[in-house]
């Protein structure tokens, strides 16, 4: 949490390797002040925050 209309992440576990990291500073701006969940599709690189009644999508790019 930054503010009701940002929000940062700061943690990823990548489920492939079991590696997990601390130091990820992945910014993103929401709609609304509550976040339910945030997922990542690896198979079209889109991340998805259900951001009260609204499901954004975010692009990724490595």
């Amino acid at each position: 949490y930054v503010d009701d209309f940002k929000e940062e992440v700061f943690y990823a576990f990548d489920t492939a390797t079991g590696k997990e990291t601390n130091s990820l500073a992945l910014p993103l701006e929401k709609v609304a002040k509550g976040v339910a969940s945030l997922s990542y599709n690896p198979t079209n690189r889109q991340i998805y925050m259900y951001n009260d009644a609204y499901l954004l999508a975010y692009q990724a790019f490595f």
